[in-house]
């Protein structure tokens, strides 16, 4: 009995480098029904924010904060929560500044 541990694989198989593929293996493919939906669910959410900034009164605060939340979210992949629980005191706090 060895006391050596015990390898997974062979060792008379030759390692490849990382990220081949071995030949003979069938990669996940998304099925196509499925393809286009990130799609149009980007187009409606430009479509809601079209809406939305034709109703907003005219003025840059609103606007920082949108750029501010797509930047936490959308650029540094921070999670949303922690970006509106970041965001949301200071719009608050600048609106009420403002009136």
């Amino acid at each position: 009995m060895s006391l050596a541990p015990r390898s997974s694989r062979p060792t008379s198989m030759p390692i490849k480098a990382a990220g081949s593929v071995p030949t003979g293996v069938r990669t996940l493919k998304r099925p196509p029904t499925l393809g286009g939906m990130s799609s149009v669910a980007a187009g409606l959410l430009v479509a809601t924010v079209i809406k939305l900034a034709a109703v907003l009164p005219r003025q840059w605060r609103p606007w920082i904060f949108g750029a501010l939340a797509f930047i936490g979210v959308g650029v540094m992949r921070w999670p949303l929560l922690w970006v509106m629980a970041a965001l949301a005191p200071w719009a608050i706090f600048a609106t009420w500044k403002y009136e």
